[in-house]
This record gives structure tokens, sequence and C-alpha cells, in this order.
């Protein structure tokens, strides 16, 4: 959490366990701490709010390095870091651009907004999300240091909207693996991960095209509305919700795999007791209290 707003907001870490919220306590606590470089200095504005605010706009750990997107004060301002841990001196800095179709350019100053790397077709790749939902897909073996990199635009997930949450999750029915990626003015979308590493990248120089386009045509829409959403294991997924009569209440929950729905929330024949059950949700229901 924050405690704060803007880039005067100070990161705060809470512990939630039956319902206690508890600060967590960094204090004598051992760590570590690296700073990336070429920050967007105070007065650097975007048309609505500081350049800061996206310094850094997500973090991923991958096989012993930490993978940073952000923008920089460069000209290239899309900037991704790769930073050996545990840290030291050393980081590497890439530059990334991408071929935006909703938006009909090339763009080198937006950031990804959300990152995760995948091996797919046996080779490590970064995915990542841009502000109105571009999908790309960039080689990790091509993010070296001083490297401009242009990635591969796979899927327009739709305009207007915003990542939030970026994740994968093993569907216990079908047993195949599938991208999730949350949206702030829609819900989840689901794409087989299968077909990340094969999509072909969108056409470049065409006109603006609001989409959805590639991997975009594929996606599963799923009835999530998650301020933060992760898995929690391979079976449930926990979520940071607004109570949905109480908007300034925030809640924390649980959603089943593969479907991602919380019967409570609405009216359904699978409400009564005795009703049909097909997405086995008796059967686990209980299984977080367990946890």
């Amino acid at each position: 959490v924050e405690r704060g707003r803007g880039a005067d907001a100070i990161p705060a870490i809470v512990k939630v366990n039956r319902g206690k919220v508890e600060l967590l306590k960094l204090d004598g606590i051992p760590h570590s701490k690296v700073s990336v470089p070429n920050e967007p200095n105070q007065t650097a504005r975007l048309e609505f709010e500081p350049q800061q605010v996206y310094a850094i706009t997500d973090v991923k750990y991958y096989k012993g390095e930490v993978f940073v997107t952000g923008i920089s004060n460069q000209r290239f301002a899309s900037t991704l870091y790769r930073i050996p841990y545990p840290f030291t001196d050393q980081k590497a800095t890439t530059t990334v651009e991408i071929w935006h179709p909703t938006h009909g350019e090339f763009e080198t100053r937006a950031p990804i907004i959300r990152q995760l790397v995948l091996d797919v077709g046996g080779e490590p790749h970064l995915f990542g999300v841009y502000g109105c939902t571009s999908l790309v897909r960039f080689p990790l073996a091509a993010l070296k240091d001083g490297a401009h990199v242009r990635g591969d635009t796979i899927g327009e997930l739709g305009y207007g909207s915003n990542p939030v949450d970026m994740l994968t999750f093993n569907n216990p029915f079908d047993h195949k693996d599938y991208l999730l990626v949350t949206i702030d003015v829609r819900g989840g979308m689901q794409i087989g991960v299968a077909d990340l590493g094969t999509a072909p990248p969108e056409p470049t120089g065409g006109p603006i095209d609001f989409g959805p386009g590639g991997l975009g045509k594929t996606q599963r829409e799923l009835p999530i509305r998650a301020e933060h959403m992760a898995m929690l294991n391979s079976r449930w997924g926990v979520v940071i919700w607004r109570h949905p009569k109480t908007a300034h209440r925030l809640d924390l929950g649980t959603l089943m795999s593969p479907y991602f729905f919380d019967r409570r929330l609405g009216m359904s024949e699978m409400n009564w007791p005795d009703g049909p059950d097909p997405f086995e949700y008796r059967k686990h229901r209980n299984e977080i209290d367990r946890i």
C-alpha cells in the first residue's frame, strides 16, 4: 500500500490475517537496495501528472535477476532494467519500443505497465502489457545493456484501459496453462500460454485499429473485478476488491480457478442448497480455511 498521493506517497507493507491488519515494520530486518539511474526530475510532467509517478511501473524476479520497468529522463524514455540479485553495482539498461495498433504509431516513451517472464518455445521471453493493453513479446536474449529493442506486439486486448495484474494459472479441468491479465475497466482476460511463443507480430504502419487484435481475438473474458489479484495456490486466487454495495470498503476475498467468480454476488440456480454444482464449488469451498 501507499501512504500519501502521487510522487510523495510513502510505500508500506501490511499483513492481513483473519480480519486483522498489521503494519510490517522493516526496522531491524536485514535488507539490501539498489537505485535505477536517470529518474525523471521532479519538475518533469506528463499532461496530467508528474513523470516520476512512472519511474518504476513494475518489478518482477526471475532466476536470479530483478526486472524493473518504467520511464527515464532519456530520449527513449521507456526503459527496462535487469539487475542481478543479490544486488551489486551491475545492471543492464535497455530501452524498448513497440508498434501500438490502437494508436497507429511506434512508441518509445510509454512504459511497460505489467510484465511477466515465461519460458515459451524453449526460450525465456518477457511479456509486457502497456496502457491501452497492448500485449508485447521480448526475447530475454535481446535485452542487453545499452540495447534498443523493438518488441513484437502479439495482441491488442482492448483500448481505453490499463492492466492491473499479470499472472499465470493452470486450469484444473483441461490441465493447460493460461495467461491472465486483469484490467481496470473490464475484467480478466485469459489467453493460452501455448500461443504466446508462436503468435505472429501485428503488422506495423497501418491505420489506427481499435481491435481487439492478434491474440486479443482469442481472449476469454473472466468476471474478475479486483483492485489486485494473485494466485494463492493452483486452485485459488486471492483478490483485493471493492465491496459491491459499499464502494469505499476494500475486502480480501478468494476466487476459485478456472472461472474466478463469486456466486455470493449474484442469483443463480446454483445458489439453492440442492442446486447444481457444475464448477465443483461446494467440493472445494472449505479449502481456504485449512490453508
